[in-house]
């Protein structure tokens, strides 16, 4: 089993058998790790201290609310929770991660993803699709870290109210074609019309 990523919240593991297994991080990687992001939290140790809180208590709603829906865990790579040492731990399909790289196209199949999880009853609340999304080996894009969701209508207006993925890391990084035409589409899809229409339609919650 070898190590292949590491965000905030998971260490990444291949399985080599088309699989990855998922682990939660301990509170002192996520504080270094945060450090290492925003070296001035060093000299805010509340902020720090609720960041590292908050990540972790984002974790254990996600996959309780998960864990008891009926969620096509098809459009989150077939996630299985494990009861092991570690409580929050899964293992998922692997990917091809987007990368910074990403073309149009699959800023189309990204938008499609984001629709795929509203009928389910869930979004992103971050849209870092570079880093959080991946390409199936059915060539869908699909959603892969299941730690920083948002299961509440109210809260995903909001989030298209302040154009939240205007704000992400992915955003920052993509080319500046492809950044053209991402912000043009994801204004034109990411509406509050189109989560009317496909808000809970499977009525997973």
């Amino acid at each position: 089993m070898k190590k292949i990523a590491s965000g905030l919240q998971y260490h990444v593991y291949d399985l080599g058998n088309g699989k990855v297994l998922k682990k939660e991080t301990s509170k002192v990687y996520k504080l270094f790790k945060l450090i290492s992001w925003t070296p001035y939290l060093i000299f805010k140790p509340n902020q720090l201290v609720r960041e590292i809180n908050n990540s972790t208590k984002s974790t254990q709603k996600c996959f309780n609310k998960l864990k008891n829906s009926n969620v096509d865990f098809t459009i989150l790579g077939n996630p299985k929770f494990e009861d092991k040492k570690y409580k929050y731990i899964y293992t998922q399909d692997k990917v091809k991660i987007l990368s910074s790289k990403v073309s149009c196209s699959e800023i189309d199949l990204y938008i499609e993803s984001i629709f795929d999880n509203w009928k389910n009853g869930f979004c992103d609340e971050i849209f870092n699709f570079s880093k959080n999304s991946g390409i199936d080996k059915n060539g869908k894009v699909i959603l892969i870290d299941l730690g920083e969701l948002v299961f509440s209508k109210d809260e995903v207006l909001e989030l298209i109210k302040i154009k939240r993925w205007l704000k992400s890391y992915s955003y920052f990084w993509i080319s500046r074609d492809v950044k053209k035409y991402y912000v043009s589409h994801m204004e034109k899809n990411i509406t509050k019309e189109n989560l009317n229409k496909y808000w809970n339609s499977i009525n997973s919650f």
